[in-house]
């Protein structure tokens, strides 16, 4: 029989152990190639014997090696039906733990420095984090051989990452990577140059290998589909990747109300501000702040800034430690258990604080708990890692100016007065284009008329209607339609006002504009406001 190892995406070919085994590259058994040069494969015959062979490049094929199924002997095929048959192994095959750190002499600094320039690609990292082992994945696929000094596995491992911090310009996190002596940065960093090119440019000249599972003496050969990975979204609609800004924004927003609900435990307003943080905690556990009465105001509140955006699972983890709050203290208030109430509620309004203001998610802090000892699955962060350098550019290009050229004016026939012209624009050109008098249309006047219609429905309440709840009498007062009135107006001062120097600015926009059989009938949303007005400032 003979198999083919192929590149990761299709058939690959497993082999059954019938013989003693050959080692993996990137083990003892074979010596790190220098760099540039193509590493050496081993061969196994029939009878056992070794022979190098050279090993393609990564992306090619290996040649077929064929095996004579005349020389199997009948033991040979019983041992190879009697093992089980084995999976392609989601080992990380060209990762080598540096498990003896002090083989490299000198202090802490002395030894990262050495062990940089003497490995081409070097991390730093710690076996429990995800973003760790999520680039030791990504340099894994890529076929790379990779050393790996585990701090938190290793003798003196505080002391190196110590050093590896200091010497990388002061970075916080792990995993710490180098690519040929040269600082890359974490695993947000490498996975955004990996989407660029530029990883893929920093690692030329090195041995480059697709992956060998598990090289034996072939007297079977089984293909099986390759391993899909794992990744895990998020529960529910939450997302992946979430702003940080908005979670902070939103974390002073609870804190405020949950500091008011403390003020008046005593009075029914604490209980109420209570019931309202578990019905936005419990929206934001579903869906993200995207439908969060909080977590839109602090996305308005956000949008000046370029968002930071950070891992959703565990911000949803919080979410769900909040809502667990404000259930307790909602269910205690509403039964008469005040005190107890605004304890826990003290709980929740210390936890907000330390995210809004210092930026500190203490849920977050739990999260990692849960995975580093296991109760979380490591892959949680997989998905993360591998969009948000998509989501990243997304956000730029539809908030960042792109150049665009500005619009061409074509005219179909010069010569002809009634010939076709009209301008050629491109999206970017259109995304970018705003202009806050130049793009004033009348047909934003429909807001401040809406807003004078619930005005009006207000104002006809109050004086002729009420109706009954629960046995009383309900009459909305009049402020409700006061306030409404001076809002409509307001924002119609503003309109008119941007209007008319539209107007005299661009008079040749609001002739096309009056011209325009679908936009001319919007001039008379300004004639209708001044009726209903008339009306609201009426006795």
């Amino acid at each position: 029989q003979s198999g083919v190892h192929g590149q990761g995406y299709g058939p690959q070919a497993q082999f059954v152990n019938t013989a003693p085994q050959v080692g993996v590259y990137g083990q003892q058994q074979y010596p790190s190639p220098a760099w540039g040069q193509p590493p050496a494969a081993v061969v196994v015959g029939p009878a056992g014997q070794m022979a190098p062979a050279v090993q393609p490049g990564y992306g090619q094929v290996l040649p077929q090696v064929t095996t004579s199924s005349s020389n199997e002997s009948a033991d040979s095929k019983q041992q190879a039906a009697k093992m089980p048959a084995q999976s392609p192994s989601v080992a990380l095959d060209r990762i080598i733990q540096i498990e003896n750190t002090e083989a490299f002499p000198g202090d802490d600094a002395a030894k990262v420095q050495a062990m940089v320039n003497q490995h081409p690609v070097m991390i730093f990292s710690r076996s429990h984090c995800p973003f760790c082992l999520e680039l030791k994945r990504t340099f894994d696929e890529l076929g790379v051989e990779t050393h790996v000094v585990e701090t938190d596995k290793v003798a003196g491992g505080a002391g190196i990452l110590s050093a590896a911090k200091a010497m990388a310009n002061g970075h916080k996190t792990v995993p710490i990577a180098y690519i040929k002596g040269k600082f890359m940065g974490g695993c947000d960093d490498v996975k955004a140059l990996q989407t660029k090119g530029i990883l893929q440019d920093e690692l030329q000249g090195l041995p480059q290998r697709p992956k060998v599972v598990n090289a034996y003496n072939m007297d079977s050969i089984k293909l099986v589909r390759p391993p899909r990975g794992k990744a895990l979204h998020p529960l529910f609609w939450f997302p992946n990747v979430a702003n940080n800004w908005v979670v902070r924004l939103t974390g002073l927003l609870v804190t405020a109300l949950t500091a008011l609900s403390i003020a008046f435990y005593e009075h029914r307003t604490g209980k109420w501000i209570a019931a309202f943080l578990l019905l936005d905690f419990t929206i934001r556990l579903f869906v993200g702040s995207s439908m969060s009465p909080l977590g839109m105001i602090g996305s308005l509140l956000a949008s000046p800034f370029k968002p930071q955006f950070k891992p959703g699972p565990p911000k949803q983890f919080a979410a769900s430690c909040g809502t667990m709050f404000t259930l307790i203290a909602t269910c205690c208030f509403f039964t008469g258990h005040n005190i107890p109430a605004a304890c826990v509620m003290g709980g929740l309004l210390g936890a907000a604080a330390l995210e809004g203001f210092f930026d500190f998610c203490l849920g977050c802090v739990f999260y990692g708990l849960g995975i580093r000892f296991g109760l979380i699955p490591p892959h949680v962060y997989r998905i993360y890692t591998n969009i948000r350098e998509e989501t990243v550019s997304g956000w730029d290009y539809e908030n960042l100016p792109s150049g665009a050229p500005r619009p061409e004016r074509v005219d179909t026939d010069a010569s002809s007065e009634v010939s076709l012209k009209y301008k050629t624009r491109s999206d970017e050109w259109t995304k970018d284009d705003f202009h806050l008098i130049r793009n004033m249309q009348v047909s934003y006047f429909a807001m401040p008329l809406s807003l004078a219609g619930l005005a009006v429905a207000f104002k006809l309440a109050s004086g002729v209607m009420a109706f009954s709840v629960a046995r009383m009498e309900v009459r909305p007062h009049e402020t409700y339609y006061h306030t409404l009135t001076i809002i409509a107006a307001a924002v119609f001062v503003i309109f008119f006002n941007l209007y008319v120097l539209r107007l005299v600015l661009y008079s040749r926009k609001c002739s096309t504009e009056w011209d325009c059989p679908l936009r001319s009938p919007s001039f008379g949303a300004i004639s209708l406001f001044l009726m209903l007005f008339a009306f609201l400032i009426f006795d």
